[in-house]
């Protein structure tokens, strides 16, 4: 079997990850990663998130032939969620709690090229969500992004796993956390929260991969200025938004602004 087919059939049995539904395009690097199908870049395979793998070599009628190539053991004993990214021929995985990251080199026998330890305070697995889990990293700009289960979201340099920005998203003092996987798309990397079993008000929030800064946040409650739902909302499908039956009074999704129910007949 060859080893790039190898590449990404450990990528998929490594497990699925959560993912939210996007189609766009992304950091040039990613993009052109994307377009080769021996890569694993999104934590998903694509930006569809259908987990699909264009190969194939592996196929119903040599399945029954595949067999282990390789294993590496990461020392964390709880559950791995998320797939490894593969970009040419670099690997690299994620552990649960506390979120180790490994760069390994397929062409060199999956020696460690890089590895990184995040230094997280123990307490915040008491109040994560569905065990102390990652699902997946982020890959663009050169970068690896991984979100961490303290809420700190880190960007790593992709070729040697050195710390370019880190940013804190959620505070796990007051119940929030995170599980999920960033998703890279176009300049931005995505992410949001964990903990509504705790009254945590989540978002979805948007940070420029080159510095960590925030780009826009999206609460998932509120008045229409902190869900930034605005008059252009789903424009393509008016007949879907809730808006179609209100009126702009005083600037709509802006500080301060709203909108007023206007009943209409059918």
């Amino acid at each position: 079997m060859e080893m790039s087919k190898v590449k990404l059939a450990l990528g998929v049995a490594f497990g699925m990850t959560m993912a939210l539904p996007m189609v766009a395009s992304a950091a040039a690097d990613q993009e052109a990663a994307l377009k080769d199908s021996n890569n694993w870049v999104h934590p998903r395979g694509q930006h569809n998130n259908q987990g699909y793998s264009a190969l194939n070599q592996i196929n119903k009628g040599n399945v029954k032939n595949v067999k282990a190539a390789w294993q590496f053991a990461t020392g964390v004993n709880r559950g791995h969620e998320g797939s490894p990214v593969v970009v040419g021929n670099i690997l690299y995985v994620h552990t649960a709690f506390p979120n180790n990251v490994y760069a390994l080199d397929l062409n060199d026998n999956q020696k460690i090229v890089w590895a990184y330890f995040p230094k997280q305070d123990p307490s915040v697995q008491a109040v994560l969500c569905c065990d102390n889990v990652s699902r997946g990293l982020g890959y663009g700009d050169g970068k690896i992004f991984l979100q961490q289960n303290d809420g700190v979201l880190v960007a790593l340099d992709a070729k040697t796993g050195a710390k370019v920005w880190d940013v804190k998203v959620n505070d796990p003092k007051v119940g929030a956390t995170n599980t999920n996987a960033p998703h890279v798309i176009k300049d931005k990397v995505l992410t949001g929260c964990s903990g509504a079993e705790f009254g945590v008000r989540c978002f979805l929030a948007a940070f420029n991969l080159k510095d960590g800064s925030l780009a826009w946040k999206a609460y998932s409650t509120g008045p229409d200025s902190e869900v930034l739902i605005g008059a252009d909302f789903n424009k393509e499908n008016p007949h879907y938004s809730s808006l179609s039956v209100y009126e702009d009074v005083n600037g709509g999704n802006k500080e301060g602004g709203s909108f007023k129910l206007c009943l209409r007949k059918s």
